[in-house]
């Protein structure tokens, strides 16, 4: 028996050995050799059980013996787990080094002559002049913050997005990195902006250098003058509605691509730019429709401090055409973000067949296979069709318990469905329908008092 100890305690020896000598291997043989190591260990355990020696030393073992069980299934379990790890962050190692690498665009020449002019001298003599009136001082300074707006919205918003945020992205991708993104589902008409806000920007400019030296100086006929110019540009490319009407896709692009780490690195590294000065790229995107909105609020702070009546009515029917500009973007962006809507439904709600309603429902043979493709699948993608409201309601049934649906209303018809699987844990959640569509010119409403619910199930009469 004391033979037998000797020659299994050599052997664990030459193990315990063997390991030592592979203390300069990878993590992953070293975790390797430690399972076989507790492997060989409880073999001999079970073979000293069989002996009154390795019976007496079981029971006083068994705790250790567990925990290096325990420990030898979770270092088995990681050499699986750090390979996947190591491939994850390849792309994104790599998308690093390709940044750390990248040059910085920078501005043109010809993007940045409007705003390297040197007006501020010119300022000084013609607004903080002592002999002016006060409201003539006051309108020269509405027209100086109309040009200093616009200026500022080219070279701290357009053109910021063009070199720190899409640029980049371009050239990058022409590296292999980042193919997954699409610029024109971001940066749309982007380069049409630049185009636009510029020229008005140089004509601006012009008026404000032509007429210093006349005695009427920045008269409101010039401002016109470049006002019906911008419009008509603007008009003509249709770039400021355009690009407001792809808001609601936009910012629904950049939020799916945002769960990706590669873009979200992306956008670390340009928001680091100094000339973004702490603005983020959804700042940034929101800022030709803010700057829409503005531009009425500037021109009527000249109006009020215009004296002549002419001039005051030319202002009065740019800031009405102005006007009828936004509310006509406004109703194509909300019509726009209802098709979006309509659209997006058409892939969340699923349409059952009649056999799947109703499995004992009879068919007869020559009309299975007409009955058993589902023709309403398509129903949103026909028509103009308007999303109005929709919500969880309460269904009451005769000779049954009231049933939870989810009820939308459109501007034709009414569509009852059942919400399938956890709604708050799904990104997009799904719906099945529950019976076929209501037209509205068959639905008929009753209101109910509250002294008439008593009895049944009615809610909120």
């Amino acid at each position: 028996m004391c033979r037998v100890g000797e020659v299994e305690q050599n052997s664990e020896l030459e193990l315990f050995k063997t390991d030592k000598s592979r203390v300069g291997q990878d993590s992953k043989d070293l975790e390797t050799t430690t399972f076989i190591r507790d492997r060989s260990l409880r073999k001999s355990q079970t073979k000293r059980r069989n002996t009154i020696h390795g019976s007496l030393e079981h029971d006083s073992n068994t705790d250790s013996s567990s925990a290096e069980n325990k420990r030898s299934k979770q270092s088995y379990f990681l050499c699986f787990t750090k390979p996947r790890q190591t491939r994850r962050t390849d792309k994104t190692t790599k998308l690093i080094e390709a940044l750390n690498n990248l040059k910085r665009s920078t501005f043109s020449e010809n993007d940045f002559s409007v705003i390297t002019a040197d007006m501020s001298s010119h300022r000084s003599d013609l607004i903080e002049n002592d002999e002016l009136p006060v409201v003539e001082k006051q309108r020269r300074e509405a027209i100086w913050e109309l040009y200093k707006k616009e200026c500022s919205f080219f070279s701290g918003c357009l053109l910021v997005l063009k070199h720190c945020f899409m640029e980049p992205l371009k050239r990058l991708q022409l590296e292999d990195h980042l193919q997954f993104v699409n610029p024109d589902e971001i940066f749309c008409h982007l380069d049409d902006l630049c185009d636009v806000s510029h020229e008005f920007c140089k004509e601006l400019m012009t008026v404000l250098q032509n007429k210093i030296k006349s005695e009427d100086v920045w008269p409101t006929s010039s401002l016109i003058e470049v006002l019906n110019k911008f419009f008509k540009l603007s008009s003509d490319k249709n770039v400021y509605h355009t690009y407001c009407i792809h808001d609601f896709k936009r910012k629904a692009n950049v939020k799916r691509l945002r769960e990706n780490e590669n873009f979200v690195e992306f956008e670390k590294w340009c928001s680091k730019d100094d000339r973004c000065n702490r603005l983020q790229l959804d700042d940034l995107l929101m800022a030709p429709m803010q700057h829409c909105t503005r531009l009425r609020l500037l021109l009527e702070n000249i109006q009020k401090y215009t004296s002549l009546d002419s001039d005051k009515n030319r202002l009065a029917s740019a800031i009405k055409s102005v006007h009828k500009s936004l509310l006509h973007l406004e109703k194509k962006i909300k019509c726009t973000e209802k098709t979006e809507r309509v659209w997006e439904l058409q892939q969340q709600i699923e349409w059952l067949t009649v056999t799947e309603v109703d499995p004992h429902t009879y068919i007869p043979e020559c009309l299975r296979s007409n009955i058993s493709s589902q023709v309403c699948s398509s129903l949103f993608a026909r028509g103009h069709r308007c999303l109005l409201h929709d919500g969880l309601v309460l269904l009451i049934q005769n000779n049954s318990k009231p049933i939870s649906v989810y009820l939308f209303l459109f501007d034709d018809m009414v569509l009852l469905t059942r919400p399938k699987g956890d709604k708050k844990k799904s990104t997009q959640p799904k719906y099945v329908v529950y019976r076929q569509p209501i037209e509205l010119n068959f639905l008929r409403i009753h209101d109910v008092d509250t002294n008439d619910t008593s009895g049944c199930d009615i809610v909120y009469a």
